[in-house]
């Protein structure tokens, strides 16, 4: 009776190692993916905070560009300066609109180390020890 018991002592312990295994990693993984995400969220704000900035700097010159285009040819030609200038403007946001979209396709993927240590954990748990 006592090398029974020996056994499930063994295999408590064993049980208990395994399961304090897998808390640990899941513990890790879960700090990982928080850091990751702290990360990503603090870039995201910056470019968000950045691009807010540029784009109100932006919009003041343009402002101030077109009224003194439309000042200096406002007597002769304030139609076609105003036509001009609503071409310009539509062709860039057409090309910054596709720049746009191919940089967001080329983005860098999120959480990407989390991924990597997700994967390598599926297969590890998939393949025959």
């Amino acid at each position: 009776m006592s090398a029974t018991g020996n056994d499930l002592s063994d295999l408590s312990i064993a049980a208990r190692r395994v399961s304090a295994s897998l808390v640990e990693g899941i513990h890790l993984r879960l700090d990982l993916f928080s850091l990751e995400f702290g990360e990503e969220r603090r870039r995201v704000s910056m470019i968000l905070l950045t691009t807010l900035a540029l784009a109100l700097a932006g919009f003041m010159v343009l402002l101030c560009v077109n009224a003194a285009l439309l000042i200096v040819f406002w007597d002769e030609w304030r139609v076609e300066v105003a036509l001009g200038l609503c071409g310009f403007y539509s062709a860039a946001a057409l090309g910054l609109a596709f720049a746009n979209a191919r940089r967001i396709r080329r983005g860098v993927r999120a959480f990407e180390a989390t991924r990597e240590v997700l994967e390598s954990d599926r297969r590890s748990l998939r393949e025959p020890s």
